[in-house]
């Protein structure tokens, strides 16, 4: 069932079963409620988050003021991961959220087992990248 679910997520769509299989033994449920931040800009990056429902803000941190709408499907927090720098932005819940938790040793190890995993990451930030270029 959270295999199926996890398929959806364009990030993880192309993975062999083994590593959608291995992604999903490695995911937390977290629920958070709307207003709830999942984390302030300057926090350190310790995990990554997907979508399972709800809405989530992704914040400018001088400003406030929002940089991108996330909802079912979304990935955030890769890229502070993969940089080890701290957080960029401040992520908030706006609408009652279910995400999905992988942490850093987590992502490692699932990096060093199923490269295809590194390459899914790399091409989600690809593609961030070039939609921001089309705004």
């Amino acid at each position: 069932m959270l295999e199926a679910r996890l398929r959806g997520i364009q990030f993880l769509r192309d993975l062999p079963s083994t590593a959608i299989s291995a992604v999903a033994d490695q995911l937390v449920a977290v629920a958070l409620p709307a207003g709830a931040d999942v984390f302030a800009a300057g926090d350190p990056a310790d995990a990554l988050y997907l979508v399972s429902s709800g809405w989530l803000s992704v914040e400018e941190p001088s400003s406030g003021r929002e940089l991108a709408t996330l909802g079912p499907g979304s990935i955030f927090g890769e890229v502070g991961l993969l940089l080890d720098a701290p957080r960029s932005a401040t992520v908030r819940v706006l609408a009652d959220a279910h995400l999905w938790r992988l942490a850093r040793a987590d992502v490692d190890a699932l990096v060093d087992s199923y490269p295809l995993v590194g390459v899914a990451l790399g091409r989600e930030i690809g593609r961030r990248l070039l939609a921001a270029d089309q705004r």
